[in-house]
């Protein structure tokens, strides 16, 4: 996704910005639910997907394995 410089936590907007979800007619382009790991559990990141009524889910992996 991005430069092994930038975080791709810095480019999750312009990414989700460019989702198109197929139907049956017009691509969708805001999905009900985004899942991502810790990396992207941003105020930010939170922020945005609220502002676009986007259901945030984050990995709890990190948290269950004691990191």
């Amino acid at each position: 996704m991005s430069r092994g410089n930038s975080h791709d936590s810095k480019l999750f907007e312009e990414t989700v910005e460019e989702i198109r979800i197929k139907t049956g007619a017009r691509p969708k382009t805001r999905p009900r639910e985004m899942l991502a790991d810790s990396a992207y559990d941003t105020k930010e990141i939170r922020d945005y997907l609220r502002k676009r009524g986007i259901r945030e889910q984050h990995s709890q992996e990190q948290k269950e394995h004691g990191g």
